[in-house]
């Protein structure tokens, strides 16, 4: 009898809501038992109204009532899987639904005394959850959350790079998505490569990027330039991007090369 295939990191193969945090204030170390508590505050905190006296947002969403009743919170050591070295990983489990948050960080820069940096935040819940516990960070550990930009220079590198490290082979197509620009007449663009042809434009590519190249083909097919519009979104077979701070990665080195980019984006927008 064959093995069941193993499960995939929590990282992986999930569509998540992404924000930076600032350095955590007196954090707990990264273990189940300094952790302990922490889920049995916030899931105390879930089925009251306040934290310290503050009142904290409303979770009267209907997602959440069909969900049922609250069974447990646990905040848990995140398993080591690069790029991100370590982390948490939060879990918020109702009768008929279950909800994910991950705070991940790397061994990478020092820290200030007191402080420890986790600065990408990746939730998987409705919006007024995401709110009760990212007050809950704020309070407890003085941060600042705040949506990672995923702005259009961050997903054009993010395509190059991905691109560059399959060498063009990766065998899935490429969806991209442009804003509409200033130039009259021009709607939302999207734009689907084939997987055969990303690697006839990465091999072109020269000096250039592979987004270079595409450019100069829509340029000469169709009269559109792609260094006027803004990429908004990013959809491959290694890693989908949205410029509203959505994110979700594959598992396998290409994926996790991209998940370092926007780990770095959340690292310099929380800096102090």
């Amino acid at each position: 009898m064959s093995s069941p295939p193993p499960t995939p990191h929590l990282l992986y193969n999930t569509t998540y809501t992404l924000h930076s945090v600032t350095p955590l204030y007196n954090f707990p170390a990264l273990t189940a038992a300094a952790l302990k508590p922490h889920s049995r505050r916030l899931q105390q905190l879930l089925r009251g109204n306040s934290l310290r006296g503050v009142a904290l947002p409303d979770t009267s969403d209907p997602s959440l009532s069909r969900a049922g009743k609250l069974i447990s919170v646990a905040w848990l050591p995140l398993p080591a899987e690069p790029p991100a070295a370590r982390g948490i990983h939060i879990e918020i489990i109702y009768e008929a639904a279950s909800y994910t948050a991950l705070l991940i960080g790397d061994d990478g820069g020092e820290e200030p005394e007191g402080f420890t940096r986790l600065p990408l935040l990746m939730s998987r819940m409705p919006s007024p959850l995401r709110e009760r516990l990212m007050s809950y960070l704020t309070t407890m550990f003085d941060v600042l959350v705040l949506p990672v930009v995923l702005g259009d220079e961050l997903l054009r590198r993010a395509l190059d790079t991905y691109v560059d490290r399959l060498e063009g082979s990766g065998g899935k197509s490429v969806v991209l998505l442009f804003a509409p620009s200033e130039a009259e007449g021009l709607k939302r663009v999207e734009i689907t490569v084939g997987a055969g042809d990303v690697g006839s434009f990465w091999q072109r590519r020269g000096e250039s990027g592979f987004l270079e190249v595409l450019g100069r083909h829509c340029l000469e097919a169709m009269g559109i330039k792609l260094d006027e519009v803004e990429l908004v979104k990013v959809a491959t077979g290694g890693f989908v991007l949205a410029g509203e701070g959505k994110g979700k990665f594959f598992e396998g080195e290409a994926g996790s090369e991209i998940l370092v980019l926007v780990l770095a984006a959340a690292g310099t927008a929380s800096a102090r």
